[in-house]
């Protein structure tokens, strides 16, 4: 129950500061939340999506079609879409 408290209230707190909605951070835990899907195309392209088994953006091979949203074309760009999973 502490746990819940505490997290609303950093959303709360992160969507005050940030200027974003509750329902945008809860969007981005969402994505960022998804195993890497390599999607369903033979070609691929080097991408990011971020793990949160290990707390950070990592490379992943994407076929360039299908797949999902937790994939980005930066770490930069992973990193700053993630931040509210990474401090979690």
């Amino acid at each position: 129950m502490l746990r819940i408290c505490c997290f609303m209230l950093m959303l709360m707190l992160l969507s005050d500061t940030m200027g974003w909605t509750i329902d945008d951070i809860v969007n981005h835990i969402s994505i960022c939340s998804q195993l890497p899907d390599y999607g369903r195309c033979s070609a691929h392209t080097r991408m990011w999506y971020y793990s949160r088994q290990h707390k950070s953006c990592l490379p992943f091979d994407y076929s360039t079609c299908g797949g999902n949203t937790n994939r980005f074309y930066t770490k930069s760009e992973c990193e700053q879409y993630c931040v509210y999973v990474r401090d979690r």
